[in-house]
């Protein structure tokens, strides 16, 4: 038995049937050695399909969503909460109904410009970046939060989606004093 069989690749037929597309022979790969990655430059990829018993997309979203393990806010052009999963809301102490729409009370009153800066200059650029906020906590603290944003389009809307992290204890200072740009 060959020790690294050759792959093959699978795909669905437009009408659903399976397909089952002739194996690609590794090449470049050094004898007794298992392929990393293949790439076919001639095999045109099949168009994604599910099955009839499969989750719709939106189903599957939402339960990634809500088990994500790190939390996760979506944002409008306009800075409001759109979704936000039950990780965010654990870090915060609130109800999850609490956090959607405007969430600038969340953030100190000193750090709302720049949270602002952050929303307009992250969708504005199409890119990804990162900086530090306090954030309120239900209870009345305030939650050192090192935030990474990163811009999306869904449909013709532009949106920002970011990934929290409490860094209150590891963090002694003000992380300002750490780079002139946070």
């Amino acid at each position: 038995m060959d020790k690294h069989p050759t792959p093959t690749l699978t795909g669905l037929e437009p009408d659903g049937a399976a397909d089952a597309t002739p194996p690609i022979p590794p090449q470049g790969i050094e004898s007794g050695a298992p392929p990393a990655v293949i790439l076919a430059d001639d095999v045109a990829p099949a168009p994604l399909h599910c099955v009839e018993s499969a989750p719709s997309r939106t189903e599957v979203l939402d339960a990634l969503f809500t088990v994500f393990p790190l939390p996760l806010t979506v944002h409008d052009d306009r800075r409001r909460v759109l979704f936000t999963n039950p990780t965010y809301s654990a870090l915060l102490g609130y109800p999850l109904d609490e956090l959607a729409g405007e969430c600038d009370w969340l953030l100190l009153p000193s750090d709302t410009p720049r949270w602002r800066r952050f929303v307009r200059e992250t969708l504005h650029s199409r890119g990804s970046r990162s900086t530090y906020f306090r954030l309120r906590h239900r209870g009345g603290d305030w939650l050192w939060v090192h935030a990474r944003g990163s811009a999306f389009t869904a449909g013709t809307t532009d949106l920002l989606t970011v990934v929290w992290k409490d860094c209150s204890n590891e963090i002694c200072d003000d992380p300002r004093a750490l780079s002139p740009q946070l």
